[in-house]
């Protein structure tokens, strides 16, 4: 059995366990599927279109780079015969100095990439969290899981929150830092 998924069901177990008596009823779980929030609401929606535009913003400079060294790999291999030690050394030098330009280009766009993508990721889910305390403060949830992370193998679909989740998200309108 999954470690991850004892451990919960011990949690659980422990939970309603040491439910106070008042608690006639139980335990009310509910969970979330962080995962389709994030994606599928229209600030995740918003964030996937700012990263393609940042991607293709990125990426011309980067193939103009690529042809560049391509152009100088061809040129080299064209001339290679008919130069001497010493120029061929030139041109080494010349390819391994375009080649690190590009390298740290690309490394540059990657980096700029992934701030941007963990700066929405940290700002989305501090709010969606708000949003899942106030849902399940509304329909009286005394846990909510992440559905993902905690292999649910079944559930009954009226526990699922997500919905509600994204609706609340979607019309409290976070959008991505530009």
């Amino acid at each position: 059995m999954n470690t991850k998924l004892l451990a919960t069901v011990f949690l659980v177990g422990g939970i309603i366990g040491c439910a106070p008596a008042h608690a006639a009823e139980g335990v009310s779980i509910g969970y979330v599927d962080m995962r389709q929030v994030i994606l599928e609401s229209k600030p995740g929606k918003e964030h996937q279109a700012q990263m393609e535009r940042l991607i293709k913003e990125r990426q011309g400079p980067l193939d103009r780079e690529k042809k560049k060294l391509q152009a100088l790999r061809d040129n080299f291999a064209k001339e290679r015969l008919t130069l001497t030690d010493a120029q061929k050394a030139v041109k080494q030098k010349q390819f391994e100095a375009e080649l690190q330009k590009y390298q740290g280009m690309a490394g540059d766009a990657q980096n700029a990439l992934r701030a941007k993508d963990n700066e929405y990721m940290q700002q989305s889910i501090g709010a969606i969290k708000a949003i899942i305390a106030k849902v399940a403060h509304k329909d009286k949830l005394n846990l909510v899981f992440e559905k993902t992370q905690l292999m649910v193998l079944y559930s009954d679909p009226g526990l699922d929150i997500t919905q509600q989740v994204m609706q609340m998200y979607n019309a409290k309108a976070v959008t991505p830092a530009n």
